[in-house]
């Protein structure tokens, strides 16, 4: 969202007669780009009218841009509606958002378990294509597949980056599934497949990966490919 879209959100604000329902915080607090300027309008120009529910929280805990911003917005203005459940933790930690669970340790007196701190390290290291850190925390019991509140999953998030190896070591395990979808229905191979990633591409064909999902919008991986210009992977998305 643009400085413009700013201002027409602050217009739209200001219009009493638009509702403020959950929804639209909950897209706001998700908002990596400017969440935490929208929110900081939603507060201070319409006040009372913005609830904080869990479902909000959620999502600003597992803002991958500006989180523990977020956090501390929320924590400042509105304190009392602020909880910290262990859903909340959840979605910090399978987000990758370490600085937000050591926030919440440090001034809420909350304290996420090793285990969630170890989540969201592996988040981060997929994320990152941090193999050898992947790989350890495999070793160490880290479940590969769980997904954030955006049904982003570790392979997810390797796959859109193009981070081969992980996607293999994560493939590897049998554990995770090649076919799970974000809430804009778009699976791991979607991304792989726009941004150009042949090598992640074939491993994802390979363990199952269905070309012809169609996500949200009406689009495929094989349409993605082709937009983009990967007449290979648009060859191999059509099995020829």
């Amino acid at each position: 969202m643009t400085h413009g879209s700013c201002e027409v959100v602050s217009v739209l604000i200001n219009n009493k007669r638009t509702l403020i329902e959950e929804h639209v915080v909950k897209a706001a607090a998700g908002n990596e780009e400017t969440g935490k300027e929208v929110m900081m309008l939603l507060l201070e120009q319409r006040g009372a009218d913005v609830v904080i529910t869990e479902e909000v929280v959620k999502a600003a805990a597992g803002n991958w841009g500006s989180g523990k911003e977020l956090m501390i917005l929320l924590l400042e203005q509105r304190g009392a509606d602020v909880m910290i459940t262990e859903d909340v933790i959840a979605a910090a930690a399978t987000s990758g958002q370490e600085e937000v669970l050591r926030f919440i340790t440090e001034h809420l007196q909350v304290s996420p378990s090793k285990e969630q701190r170890l989540v969201a390290q592996f988040y981060n290291a997929a994320k990152s294509g941090i193999e050898d850190t992947i790989q350890r925390l495999l070793e160490e019991g880290v479940e590969p597949d769980l997904k954030n509140p955006y049904q982003i999953s570790p392979l997810w998030i390797a796959a859109a980056k193009g981070h081969t190896r992980v996607v293999q070591l994560l493939l590897g395990t049998k554990l995770v599934s090649v076919n799970s979808k974000s809430i804009s229905r778009r699976p791991p191979i979607f991304w792989a497949a726009a941004n150009g990633y042949e090598d992640v591409v074939g491993l994802l064909l390979e363990a199952g990966a269905d070309p012809s999902v169609m996500d949200k919008d009406g689009q495929t991986p094989l349409s993605m490919a082709t937009r983009y210009g990967h007449a290979k992977i648009a060859k191999m998305l059509s099995g020829e």
